[in-house]
């Protein structure tokens, strides 16, 4: 039963991933500006309807979709062989552990919107 629920949640959570990467587009050196509140009010309206737990994930793979993509110099600058660490293993586990770190702040975004209005309700419709 639970690989049924997992199969089923995978196609969600890789789309919400490739929104992720896609938002970086909306930054600097494209500057696709309009792609922003898009793909921002997709994550939310795609987490409306779900348990806490659910939008967390959800809202983690966005996470972790936005900052790999948005976040790969960063290996690059720690495996720095001036002045950086010279193992790749380890530059690319300090790069692993910031992205997902960092996939948390839109985790805890879209956990606390359904937290703080479980049910449709005009203040949910206003956090969108």
């Amino acid at each position: 039963m639970k690989l049924a629920s997992m199969k089923k949640s995978l196609p969600p959570l890789l789309a919400l991933a490739f929104a992720g990467a896609l938002l970086v587009t909306a930054f600097a050196p494209i500057h696709w500006h309009y792609l922003a509140p898009i793909i921002m009010s997709l994550l939310y309206r795609h987490c409306y309807q779900l348990t806490p737990k659910q939008a967390w994930w959800r809202g983690y793979a966005f996470g972790v979709g936005l900052f790999g993509v948005g976040t790969w110099w960063i290996f690059i600058a720690v495996h720095n062989p001036i002045y950086g660490i010279h193992n790749p293993l380890v530059a690319a586990g300090i790069a692993l552990s910031l992205i997902l770190w960092l996939a948390c702040f839109p985790a805890l975004s879209t956990w606390s919107m359904q937290k703080m209005a479980p049910h449709h309700s005009l203040f949910k419709a206003s956090l969108l």
